[in-house]
């Protein structure tokens, strides 16, 4: 029963978190994705045909009304409402050459095997002249293991877009060092207590769900007071320093990830 009750606390936690990191910048991963899907969608014509590849639970498709929006993912999702138009990896699009208008695309090359093969598709099935609207990490720790095989800098992104002949009009970093290192502090107390409280952990607050509580772990008890007093830090103001102090860092090496824009 505890067990249960602990899952649900957090899980109702982590809901109201994600919500409130599309409209604050506490979170500026989820919150600078999030704006920057809206702003593309503005260079989007009307009743355009734009794909949302390994769409997910479609969070960004509110800001696609204007258009003929579809979405796939490599899993079916019916069984939790979300319905997507065919499922595919999105290494081999069951679609024809010069399809869509545009193609949206968050937080995925990480999780595949060869970037280069997806980024070759998506310029396969773009219509000459269609827009890609992508997002990568930058700095950024193991997610969704095992399936993680990389991150990114500005130059390799670039020298996959131009292999695959897309035009590159904008890669930008979301966040400087500042931001990452606030970031990274919200995550802290997550991945460190998560590896004590759960048994098979809980390595980030973002990507994670809670598991078993490993109650015969003593450190369970030890650590859960620490862990209580460090979230008002880690969670709001790490992140809010962050973004204060981000403007400091000009170069802004030490990144998130990266929003790009291309065309074919």
């Amino acid at each position: 029963m505890c067990n249960i009750k602990m899952k649900n606390i957090m899980n109702i936690f982590l809901n109201i978190y994600r919500k409130v990191s599309i409209l604050l910048p506490v979170d500026y991963e989820m919150y600078s994705i999030h704006k920057f899907m809206e702003s593309s969608s503005e260079k989007i014509k009307n009743g355009s045909l734009v794909l949302d590849a390994a769409a997910g639970t479609q969070p960004y498709k509110k800001y696609f009304t204007h258009c003929k929006y579809q979405s796939t993912d490599y899993i079916d999702m019916t069984d939790i409402g979300i319905k997507h138009d065919f499922i595919c990896n999105v290494n081999n699009i069951p679609q024809k050459n010069k399809v869509y208008d545009a193609i949206i695309n968050t937080q995925t090359l990480e999780h595949v095997k060869d970037p280069q093969k997806v980024v070759n598709e998506f310029y396969r099935i773009l219509k000459p002249r269609g827009k890609l609207f992508l997002t990568a990490p930058g700095c950024w720790g193991v997610h969704y293991a095992p399936n993680n095989f990389f991150t990114f800098t500005n130059y390799g992104l670039e020298l996959i877009f131009k292999n695959a002949g897309f035009k590159v009009v904008s890669i930008k970093p979301r966040g400087g060092f500042f931001i990452y290192l606030g970031r990274m502090m919200l995550e802290l107390p997550f991945n460190i207590y998560g590896q004590y409280l759960f048994k098979n952990g809980m390595k980030s607050m973002e990507h994670s769900k809670p598991g078993k509580i490993n109650y015969k772990n003593p450190l369970v008890y030890l650590l859960a007071i620490p862990f209580i007093l460090s979230l008002p830090i880690c969670i709001i103001l790490s992140p809010l320093i962050g973004l204060i102090l981000d403007p400091l860092d000009k170069e802004k090496n030490f990144t998130l990830g990266y929003s790009c824009y291309c065309e074919k």
